[in-house]
């Protein structure tokens, strides 16, 4: 086996250029490629770890306070066989908020969801202690950890009144985190604000209340879905409303209502990480064809540069498979050097990369490397320049002992002179270009197979910039959201004014 490793180190120096290449790419395709599937896979894990930290419902159900359903919302969510740990809580909501940091200038608009921490709560908890916040103390949702850091003051406007407050902590809700779910931002906020905003505000600040419930183990052995049992729910409460207004024409049952799966919210939310990491994804594919087109080039030439020492190993009892392994040994340390280095580097900084999560998700990475997918990465690069090496050594056994000692020239090509010197009216350097080009066509594919991954990455990557980069809406439209220019909700009496 030394043997195999001291010719393939030999040659190896005599392919620097080509080898330190194949490294690099190598090196790049493997770390793009594990930060892909480990944010693939760590992304579902991230929202599961918040789930249990703040002991996540499976059930959230967010509607308008009013007695008369919710006493019958209740009373569905006590006799369902399949709900358990019911726990209801309140919270404000602000359709018309707008917010800023202290000292800007200009306000920004969102939706936001006020609850109060010094309420105790079993289900769908703060994912930091509250305990000691009071007074103007707020804690907001970490996808504004990026605009805010803790001990900032931000300012909160309803109306004309504008609320001060001291940024807390962050909070991470892994069911109102992401803008393609909820475009909402939850905060919690001591009692006396509370309580002081929906009293100053009316109608821009409505009390609502969150109807949180986890799935009973009958629910999980019988596999009835979150989304079943919401379906079910949403349809007794409305056939109960529609028969109760028929009987009770004064009363009025309007307001929001939102029963909330968090089954299906959890798919929801991984809508822009997949996009994202797809992106990615095809990018560390085109690297790694990119890496395997120039390797082909450089090892083809390297042969037929180096058909007499080729002879003379054959004629010295090296066999096409033996020639073969050693090529493999070679490509091997290379392409197992640079997968392993890029694993390494994309696993210590895993941790900075996964902030993208924040921007994507809402939710911070709270993952750590995954050791199998380290090894798999690896492994199966390895095995797919494995096998491309074997592809390569055919090149050998297409070249018999007396052929290449003769340094790979036959005694005739038996190919039409499409350019010779004596009849071609070309300048003698282009006619000699011409000759090298196409008379040796297939030493030239791997040239073009090159400029053709290029091009088309550079188009694709043009492309994703023009239609994505410049413009985030298109971005959003591809993930299926609307994007009205102005969207407006009120009573149904209202369609009727023009």
């Amino acid at each position: 086996m030394y043997r195999y490793f001291f010719i393939a180190k030999n040659n190896m120096k005599k392919q620097k250029g080509d080898m330190i290449t194949f490294f690099i790419m190598t090196f790049l395709a493997s770390f793009m490629i594990f930060i892909c599937l480990n944010l693939l896979i760590g992304t579902v894990r991230v929202q599961d770890t918040n789930k249990e930290k703040i002991n996540g419902a499976d059930i959230l159900i967010m509607k308008s306070k009013e007695p008369v359903t919710d006493f019958k919302l209740e009373e569905l969510l006590e006799g369902s066989e399949y709900l358990t740990d019911h726990y209801t809580d309140r919270f404000i909501s602000m359709p018309q908020a707008k917010y800023r940091k202290k000292g800007t200038e200009s306000w920004s608009n969102y939706v936001f969801y006020l609850f109060s921490y010094e309420d105790e709560r079993p289900i769908q908890t703060s994912s930091i202690d509250t305990s000691s916040f009071s007074g103007d103390d707020i804690v907001l949702p970490i996808s504004m950890s990026s605009n805010f850091k803790i001990g900032d003051r931000i300012e909160l406007k309803v109306g004309d009144n504008v609320y001060e407050f001291k940024v807390a902590g962050f909070n991470e809700d892994f069911i109102i985190c992401s803008p393609m779910n909820f475009s909402v931002y939850k905060c919690f906020m001591s009692d006396r604000m509370y309580e002081q905003i929906l009293f100053e505000n009316g109608n821009l600040a409505e009390e609502c209340q969150s109807y949180n419930s986890h799935l009973t183990k009958k629910a999980l052995n019988d596999h009835i879905s979150d989304e079943t049992i919401c379906e079910d729910l949403y349809n007794e409460l409305n056939i109960w409303m529609i028969s109760y207004s028929k009987t009770h024409p004064d009363v009025s049952l309007g307001g929001s209502l939102n029963f909330i799966p968090t089954g299906m919210m959890k798919t929801a939310n991984m809508i822009l990480p997949y996009i994202f990491i797809s992106i990615i994804l095809v990018f560390a594919v085109v690297i790694l064809a990119i890496a395997f087109v120039v390797i082909d080039f450089s090892i083809k030439n390297f042969i037929m540069n180096n058909m007499k020492n080729t002879g003379i190993m054959e004629a010295s009892g090296y066999t096409v498979k033996e020639l073969t392994v050693i090529l493999l040994v070679q490509l091997l340390l290379v392409s197992g050097i640079g997968s392993i280095a890029g694993v390494i580097f994309g696993a210590l900084l895993q941790g900075k990369i996964g902030f993208i999560m924040l921007y994507l998700l809402g939710l911070s990475w709270n993952q750590k490397a995954d050791l199998i997918l380290c090894a798999a990465v690896v492994i199966g690069i390895c095995l797919l320049v494995g096998i491309f090496t074997l592809f390569l050594g055919r090149e050998y056994k297409k070249t018999s002992v007396l052929e290449a000692l003769r340094g790979g020239i036959n005694n005739h090509s038996y190919r039409k002179n499409f350019f010779p010197f004596d009849k071609s009216s070309l300048p003698i350097f282009l006619n000699i270009a011409m000759k090298e080009t196409f008379g040796k066509f297939r030493s030239q594919v791997g040239v073009i197979a090159i400029i053709s991954v290029l091009s088309f990455s550079a188009a694709m990557g043009f492309g994703m910039y023009e239609n994505m980069g410049k413009d985030v809406d298109t971005l959003l439209r591809i993930a299926g959201t609307e994007l009205p220019d102005a969207d407006v909700s009120g009573d149904k009496n209202m369609a009727d004014i023009k």
